[in-house]
């Protein structure tokens, strides 16, 4: 499975939370996301599209670099990502 070619969007963000474009149909794909104390944060997931996915944070979420875990099957990619 190839998970290079996964967008973060907007990043940094204002807003609760961001948008992930994935290069492949966004099913079975299992997201989390983690703070920089390797905590989970917990995140609702919607999807927009075949291959967007729009990632909800809580809006008391701290302002900072968090962690994006994306694994489907035996793959896992990890990308940052900034609330401000």
């Amino acid at each position: 499975t190839n998970l290079l070619g996964i967008k973060v969007y907007p990043n940094p963000s204002t807003n609760n939370g961001f948008n992930l474009q994935l290069p492949l149909e966004a099913n079975n794909v299992n997201i989390k996301i983690y703070n920089i104390l390797g905590q989970e944060i917990a995140v609702k997931l919607n999807d927009i599209n075949s291959n967007t996915i729009h990632c909800e944070t809580a809006s008391s979420l701290s302002p900072g670099l968090y962690q994006v875990v994306i694994t489907k099957e035996n793959s896992k990619i990890i990308k940052k990502w900034i609330k401000e």
